[in-house]
């Protein structure tokens, strides 16, 4: 098989898969351009000389092929058309995507995780994987031991609680492929010059070329910055990368995503959105899918659907996560996924229907109601034959078992409650204790 590329010099590359590539321009011709002033023109006019030899004098012939055959298509094309394939039915489809999260939020995991899911089928996020087959990650950040390692503790915990059956661990030990990548040594998957422009690495075709015989169902490279031109150049890169992955998922005929850093803003105030992602917009933009994993806090506005399992403890602890979609072009947004991470298994929790949210919510109200109730009745049982008016008692104030002093609303309330239910009555004074308008006080009738 045949493979053409441009080199980060923007100059084609013809060679055969497998093969080193045949490079156009020498060393010495390239040390040489570099020196000279009109370096980046002197480039340019060699690729395209270089790509008018190869197609018989016309430097635009395949791409004159490519849009003639588009615009040839007739009224098959439309009916023949279907929609795009997915990974993970309504959750992950065959298309470049981008995850992006605070540091230590657990994304590399929550991959890993996912990846347990996808190699051996069954069901992601309540949803079915629809292709089932081998994962790959490409780290750059501290080489396949230490992600094998998560691997390896995810597998464990998850058969340990119970969650993950042992056939499916021991088959993701050979499913999940995990690749070291040191930018140092092999560089950006593409590459700027100096006025900014970018083109595609040579070693990002090797890498599809590797990739390609395994058949993946997912790929992820991980993080962003470590892979990109960097975040210098903005925009233009994100928007070229983007572009470039979704390719290559197409290619490949798998989900193709990034690990992407959020900004230091969106890590401190909790922003959840398309944008979320650190540096330019283009990167969710060109994305056809885009993701948030934050933490949940016990203050955040996006607490539908709280599970009832989930204990203060849990969150308090960062156990409790929320995976969110922030954009999908091929699907409606999916709800998000409430999350439990136990040891380095995370578990998919089921979200509360809005009935069982209604039933929480009036026993948490029956029981509150019920320690309001409990501390008015304490308060009158301890004034040692002291008697209150209803104005009094609310002028004193109840103090809760917690502490907390009862507002004048909540006590009104607690207090016309236990009269009607007649656990305190309003008794009428001896004369010789009214004064004014003061007829009556608060006496417990029966204790709660």
């Amino acid at each position: 098989m045949t493979v053409t590329r441009r080199d980060h010099y923007g100059v084609l590359l013809s060679y055969a898969a497998g093969d080193a590539p045949l490079k156009p321009m020498t060393d010495l011709d390239r040390g040489l351009a570099e020196q000279d002033p009109d370096f980046d023109s002197m480039i340019i006019e060699k690729a395209r000389e270089i790509e008018a030899r190869r197609n018989g004098g016309d430097p635009h012939a395949d791409m004159r092929s490519a849009i003639s055959k588009d615009l040839a298509a007739g009224a098959d094309a439309i009916d023949d058309a279907r929609a795009p394939d997915m990974v993970v039915h309504a959750r992950v489809p065959r298309a470049g995507g981008n995850l992006a999260g605070a540091g230590n939020v657990g994304k590399t995991t929550l991959v890993l995780n996912e990846y347990v899911h996808i190699t051996g089928g069954g069901k992601l996020y309540g949803d079915d994987v629809i292709q089932k087959g081998v994962c790959i990650l490409v780290t750059a950040e501290d080489g396949a031991a230490y992600p094998r390692y998560l691997l390896k503790r995810v597998l464990e915990d998850g058969v340990r609680c119970g969650r993950l059956p042992e056939t499916v661990a021991q088959n993701a030990k050979t499913a999940v492929k995990i690749v070291s990548w040191s930018r140092s040594k092999y560089g950006p998957i593409a590459i700027a010059d100096r006025d900014g422009n970018v083109f595609r690495a040579p070693g990002f075709d090797v890498m599809i070329e590797l990739f390609g015989p395994l058949q993946p169902s997912a790929v992820t490279l991980d993080p962003l910055v470590l892979f990109s031109p960097g975040e210098r150049f903005g925009n233009d890169s994100d928007a070229f990368v983007a572009s470039m992955l979704h390719e290559a998922a197409l290619e490949l005929g798998c989900f193709f995503q990034v690990l992407d850093h959020v900004s230091q803003s969106v890590a401190r105030t909790g922003i959840v959105d398309q944008h979320a992602a650190r540096g330019g917009t283009a990167k969710t933009d060109n994305a056809r899918l885009a993701r948030q994993l934050v933490r949940f806090k016990p203050d955040s506005e996006l607490s539908g659907g709280r599970p009832l399992n989930i204990s203060d403890e849990e969150i308090a602890s960062g156990r409790i996560l929320q995976l969110h979609w922030t954009k999908f072009n091929y699907a409606p947004l999916p709800p998000f996924a409430w999350l439990r991470r136990t040891g380095y298994w995370i578990e998919h929790l089921k979200s509360a229907s809005i009935e069982q949210q209604e039933e929480t919510a009036r026993r948490e109200n029956e029981l509150r109601d019920a320690e309001d109730e409990s501390a008015v009745i304490e308060k009158l049982q301890k004034l040692n034959g002291a008697r209150l008016s209803k104005k009094a008692l609310e002028d004193s104030g109840v103090i809760r078992p917690d502490g907390v002093r009862l507002a004048r609303g909540r006590l009104r309330g607690a207090l016309e409650r236990l009269i009607s239910a007649n656990k305190i009555t309003l008794a009428q004074r001896p004369k010789d204790e009214i004064r004014g308008a003061d007829k009556h006080y608060l006496q417990v009738h029966a204790p709660l």
